[in-house]
């Protein structure tokens, strides 16, 4: 990612094994949730991320929603393939945002109340 972890910024994403594409930051709501996109074919990707404090640490939540005309053929095998990996997925982003929220909080505080630590709740897809 070049430059602020923003709405309207688009993310280079390098799956282990797949090739690089590209996403876009849809939805950003410090400490509360974060959405971005990927156009996939004649698919669009939707992951949500929520966060919620609880104690010791944040869960974090994360959706994928997968719309377009070719939802129905192809949502099953993307969305499975997709989701399995997310703890491992997840973590990187949450030592970035944690990094970000860190750097961010003497700026604004509002970052501040993303605690350090994150634990990844199961998937859910759509």
């Amino acid at each position: 990612m070049d430059g602020p972890f923003a709405v309207g910024r688009e993310l280079s994403v390098t799956p282990v094994g797949q090739q690089t594409f590209r996403a876009r930051i849809t939805e950003l709501v410090p400490a509360d949730r974060y959405a971005d996109e990927t156009v996939f074919g004649d698919v669009v990707l939707t992951f949500r991320h929520t966060f919620a404090a609880i104690d010791g640490g944040t869960r974090v939540t994360h959706e994928l929603e997968i719309d377009g005309p070719a939802a129905d053929e192809l949502g099953p095998e993307l969305g499975t393939g997709i989701s399995a990996d997310f703890p491992e997925a997840m973590a990187g982003l949450f030592e970035l945002a944690a990094a970000s929220v860190r750097a961010a909080a003497g700026a604004d505080s509002s970052w501040a109340a993303l605690p350090e630590s994150a634990s990844a709740s199961a998937p859910a897809g759509r």
